[in-house]
């Protein structure tokens, strides 16, 4: 053979066709993939192996095996969440070695669309070693015998701890997004650095885009050399993604701020008033001069409303990119708008296809398609599906559930209006700035696969002096109860010592008040033993409840109180309802959404402004807030099965109030319902005569009125206040006025306040007026209280002791304060209280192992319910309460500033002699018949009217 021949075929075996060929005449290893006695074809490169995170498998291989946590730090779409957990696996496959690897995700969503993606990409069905677990929805891992990953919320694996507290089984523990910071993630990245890295030998990987490198390192780089912090870096490789700020995109669109109208900026809802802006930061003068010659800039600093959602600029964002797309198609084309809710995404929608001059070419050109944790179910697959239909234009309006972990794989345009739903309270979200690691998430979402866009509807200079880098942690701005149960169960230690010490050894350590706030609130409520600090069985019982601790308090208050399936399914919605934060709407005209100044600003947000109905006209005594939005869902229910969901639209349009909601509302307490009736707690059956119909939900509450006061001051807990006894404003327990929110009717101008009158509230906001030294309290719904019901459902502490000097009279102490006196008669009322705690605490005990209740339990619960019942109804409470004292705990509160009830008033539900006498009072009861279910002697309530009839 010449040498010519020879050159020739090396030249043939080098050509490309030749290195197609080449895997299947190559020997490959032995792989789990791969049968050689079955002819099984060999494995090629799997999907997702051509991401940036595939580059670095040696590294992070090599830095497992060296260290116990490594930090993996890649652009977003490296490909971090859905490769490495496989890199690991393949690799422990490839060595005959088995991994089971838990990898918490920080929403639902995310949990369940990445394992579904890995599952794609390996061709695996449920039967395979991939599976997801998050509330109420789980697909375990088929099989787990050469290895599994199982994605899972942060809150699931903690449940999961409670039962597993060393996590056996498991090899690798992957916490993604530890940027986020929630709650959960805490307590997992304190867990492992104080226990797990000692007690297991669980390999820890933290990973984010965004995170603070810094201080990951700093906080897990103190253990010993070979449990130290290795940080394996991404390479980004993804296309350019242009930013373009509010002043460019003022110039793209040519938009004149002095030819601006004042609908210009239309608020879709989720608006950011300056007093609820609690993460805003003025921008400093000095930096906004810099760009004062910049006619744009200028223009985008002085002249936008930084605290509404600029519809007008998205919808003409929406009509450039829809020429640009007519003229010069770009590789993908969809488009990404975040805004910080369900409600604002519903309304955009709305705006673009219904009400804006160009709604026809929406309709026409876009496919809207929302994301949302309520939604994603629905939408999932729209979302991630290639848009192949180049005549629409795919258009994903979400929240920022789309930030992380998610990818819409033909993106091209990310609108970011850089504001967020941050949750302040276990039930309070508020619109406020996201911050700029988000933004950079956001960003990030485009780039992927080709070049892209990215606009941030904010001025360059708020962007880059205005925004924090990192949102505050939700430790360290949410109340404690809740995550310190959780903590208990863990079964660590004990809530008066070891709480507090593992709470300072947090990345960023809560007050140290806010723990001992919790810890006070859980030995109040009888969940944690006085003595020895250790959960008892009404504490092991309620942590088993997926609801907060109060409203478990309150779903075991009502299998007490009620023996009825009506009472226990009214009751059961109110928990529920209370659980809910956003249930007010903007009664604004879909037809005026652009036009604020044709709707009274009034009657907007309103619910004491609401429209009256014939029926509620004729009524003296209206219910108090919490039960009269009761009301309004039960009817909303009601219309709901009679006549269909339009009628209930109709139903929440004209009351103000949120169809959406109110459906999430039935889901959860249908939940609630399930879990009282898997515990024996409810009647199996529904309450049939109730719903679909039939009976007056108003006069059913008004049947149970008393019993659901006494529930309601269980769910509140700390939540009440007592109406000063020098100034007719209501004092809560730190000495700030609350002032009535517009939702109450307590904020009419006909209502009057007693001195000494206890109220119990929810949805409670703080805010803080520009120039003002101190935050205003805001309660949206307020419920007058009599003391007999309040002594008796508050989970609070109550002490009484004699008062010097006498032998009959006694002074009542509420959380320390003194409150109330009376003789020693009064002492009956806390002996039955404590019954009534008793009660709980038995059925608890007879729950904590998962077992029925007793018969004993059940006579317990029998007797109590009787003598609670005739307690706060009837004769019984008159004489109660003509043994009672108003002292009033608040009364040295008088010279704090603030506003009282509404038009100077308030509702009077006190003692007999503290009730002022007007000169129309006969005269308005004789006009009108109390509404059904009331008696007069139980209206007339110890000499005092619920409310003052109206007119």
């Amino acid at each position: 053979m010449t040498e010519s021949t020879r050159e020739d075929i090396s030249a043939t075996t080098s050509s490309p066709a030749s290195e197609e060929s080449e895997p299947v005449n190559t020997w490959q290893p032995p792989s789990p993939s791969f049968d050689p006695w079955r002819g099984a074809p060999p494995p090629k490169n799997r999907a997702g192996a051509d991401l940036p995170a595939y580059r670095v498998k040696e590294k992070l291989i090599e830095a497992l095996n060296a260290r116990n946590v490594v930090l993996v730090t890649g652009a977003t779409g490296s490909g971090k969440t859905t490769q490495i957990p496989q890199m690991i696996l393949d690799d422990a496959r490839s060595k005959g070695e088995v991994v089971n690897i838990a990898v918490t995700q920080p929403r639902q969503v995310a949990a369940i669309s990445v394992a579904q993606r890995v599952r794609s990409e390996r061709k695996w069905d449920t039967t395979g070693p991939v599976g997801y677990s998050v509330r109420n929805n789980t697909s375990l891992p088929g099989s787990v015998e050469s290895g599994s990953i199982l994605y899972c919320t942060e809150g699931t694996l903690l449940a999961r701890m409670s039962e597993n507290t060393l996590l056996s089984g498991v090899s690798h523990l992957i916490l993604d997004e530890v940027h986020e910071r929630t709650k959960e993630m805490d307590v997992l990245l304190t867990l492992v650095n104080t226990s797990l890295l000692k007690d297991t030998g669980i390999k820890v990987i933290l990973m984010s885009a965004t995170a603070n490198v810094r201080q990951f390192m700093s906080y897990f780089g103190h253990k010993l050399i070979q449990k130290e912090v290795n940080l394996v870096a991404i390479p980004d490789t993804n296309y350019e993604v242009k930013d373009y700020y509010l002043e460019d995109v003022f110039q793209i669109l040519d938009w004149a701020p002095d030819d601006k109208d004042e609908d210009e900026f239309v608020d879709i809802g989720d608006s950011m008033r300056s007093e609820r802006m609690p993460c805003e930061e003025k921008i400093p003068e000095t930096k906004l001069d810099r760009n004062a010659d910049d006619y744009w800039a200028k223009a985008a600093a002085e002249e936008f409303d930084l605290t509404v959602l600029p519809t007008r600029v998205m919808e003409e964002l929406l009509l450039y990119i829809e020429a640009q797309e007519s003229y010069h198609p770009s590789e993908g084309g969809a488009v990404l708008i975040f805004l910080p809710g369900l409600g604002s995404i519903n309304k955009f929608i709305h705006y673009l296809t219904e009400v804006s001059s160009e709604q026809a070419l929406f309709k026409r050109r876009f496919n809207f398609i929302p994301l949302h944790s309520k939604t994603a179910e629905q939408y999932t697959n729209d979302v991630f599906k290639v848009n192949t239909d180049r005549r629409k234009i795919k258009c994903v309006i979400g929240t920022n559930i789309a930030e992380t972990s998610l990818t819409v794989p033909d993106l091209t345009y990310v609108i970011d209006c850089c504001k967020q739903k941050v949750k302040t309270t276990p039930t309070r979200l508020e619109v406020c700035w996201t911050g700029r690691s988000n933004c950079i998430q956001r960003r990030g979402r485009a780039g992927r696969t080709h070049e892209g866009l990215c606009f941030h509807l904010v001025p360059k200079a708020r962007f880059k002096y205005g925004l924090a880098m990192n949102p505050d942690p939700e430790m360290t701005r949410m109340p404690m109860i809740d995550i310190a149960l959780n903590l208990l169960t863990l079964g660590r230690g004990d809530a008066l010592k070891w709480l507090p010490s593992f709470c300072k050894a947090m990345p960023d350590p809560p007050k140290q008040e806010a723990v001992r706030l919790a810890v006070s609130q859980l030995l109040s409520v009888g969940a944690v033993d006085k003595v020895s600090g250790l959960l008892t069985e009404l504490g092991r019982t309620l942590s088993r409840f997926p609801v907060g601790v109060y409203t478990a308090l309150g779903l075991i208050a009502s299998s007490i109180l009620f023996d009825s399936a009506e009472g226990i399914y009214i009751s059961v919605s109110l928990c529920a309802l209370l659980e809910m934060e956003d249930i007010e709407a903007n009664t604004q005209r879909p037809g005026d959404i652009d036009n604020p100044k044709k709707v009274d600003p009034a009657s907007l947000h309103r619910m004491g402004c609401r429209e009256l109905w014939p029926a509620e006209g004729q009524i003296s005594t209206p219910l108090p807030d919490q039960l009269d939005l009761l009301r309004f869902y039960l009817e909303w229910e009601q219309v709901w099965f009679e006549r269909g969901v339009r009628s209930a639209k109709e139903y929440c349009k004209r009351r103000g109030l949120k169809h959406s909601s109110f459906e999430r509302v039935w889901q959860d307490r249908n939940a609630m319902l399930d879990i009282l009736c898997d515990r024996g707690l409810a009647a199996t059956e529904p309450a049939a005569d109730f719903v679909p119909g039939g009976r007056s939900p108003f006069s059913a509450i008004g049947e149970h009125m008393y019993t659901l006061e006494c529930v309601l001051a269980v769910l509140c807990g700390p939540n009440y206040g007592q109406v000063s006894m020098k100034r007719k404003v209501a004092i809560d327990v730190d000495h700030k006025t609350l002032n009535c929110g517009s939702w109450s009717l307590m904020g009419t101008a006909n209502a009057r306040v007693v001195p000494g009158q206890m109220v119990l509230y929810t949805h409670r906001l703080d805010v803080w007026p520009p120039n003002q030294p101190a935050p205003r309290c805001i309660a949206k719904l307020i419920c007058p209280i009599n003391t007999v019901t309040f002594i008796l459902g508050t989970s609070i502490e109550l002490t009484y002791k004699r008062r010097e000097g006498s032998m009959i009279f006694v002074d009542i102490f509420v959380d320390g304060r003194k409150a109330f006196g009376g003789n020693l008669r009064t002492q009956e009322l806390l002996r039955l209280r404590k019954h009534f705690q008793q009660a709980m605490g038995g059925l608890a005990k007879d729950l904590a192992d998962g077992g029925d209740v007793l018969d004993p339990t059940k006579d317990l619960i029998r007797r109590t319910r009787s003598r609670v019942t005739r307690a706060i109804k009837g004769e019984q409470l008159l004489d109660y309460e003509t043994e009672l004292e108003i002292v009033g705990f608040p009364k040295d509160a008088a010279s704090h500033a603030g506003l009282i009830y509404g038009n100077h008033n308030a509702p009077s539900r006190g003692p007999s002699s503290s009730r002022p006498k007007h000169r129309d009072d006969d005269s308005h009861e004789k006009k009108k018949s109390p509404p059904s279910g009331h008696t007069a002697k139980n209206n007339h309530r110890g000499g005092n009217a619920r409310y003052r009839p109206r007119g």
